[in-house]
């Protein structure tokens, strides 16, 4: 396998640099920078050890066509019930852990407050 790191607008193995990634990752681990020292106004390219050649990927882009993604849909209808509350307030819970987002249906809100804010 053959690495490869930008230089300019030519990609170059790797190895013809004297690339050593452990000393790179170093000195940038140094800076105490860290992922705020990439947004960085002064950062004009991403450091080398970022960079992983596409083969390199555990699994290739998924084209939309076999992507299974489905994001939870929680259902607000009958909140008001107490022996609804715990079950969304559950779904949620869920949903928040293992995908950091959900959609909430039948909330009340009418699309004109949404379209006003």
């Amino acid at each position: 396998m053959e690495l490869t790191s930008s230089v300019g607008n030519k990609l170059v193995p790797g190895d013809e640099l004297g690339y050593d990634r452990a000393k790179e990752v170093k000195e940038y681990d140094e800076t105490k920078a860290g992922v705020k020292g990439l947004v960085d106004p002064a950062v004009t390219e991403v450091p080398r050890f970022l960079i992983h050649p596409p083969e390199s990927l555990p699994n290739p882009m998924l084209s939309p066509a076999t992507t299974q993604f489905q994001v939870p849909v929680i259902d607000l209808q009958g909140f008001e019930q107490s022996c609804r509350q715990m079950e969304i307030v559950d779904q949620m819970r869920k949903a928040s852990e293992t995908w950091g987002f959900f959609q909430m249906i039948n909330h009340g809100f009418q699309l004109m407050l949404w379209t006003k804010c």
